[in-house]
């Protein structure tokens, strides 16, 4: 990872809602239940759009597995 203005600059990009859902084959409702629970981090990009990083989206599956 890079450092630009103090900021790690991350190799993956972060997922936009639809596509997170799909990489979890679920409904973006599924997935927007399991936000509002607390059980997947979300980033709000601005005041319309939210995405998810995919550290996380791994984390939540990893923690599936158990």
């Amino acid at each position: 990872m890079t450092q630009q203005h103090g900021i790690a600059r991350r190799s993956e990009r972060l997922l936009p809602l639809p596509e997170a859902a799909a990489r979890l084959s679920i409904s973006l409702r599924t997935l927007r239940s399991l936000i509002a629970a607390g059980k997947i981090p979300v980033i709000e990009v601005s005041a319309r759009r939210k995405a998810i990083d995919p550290a996380d989206l791994d984390r939540f599956i990893d923690e599936q597995r158990r």
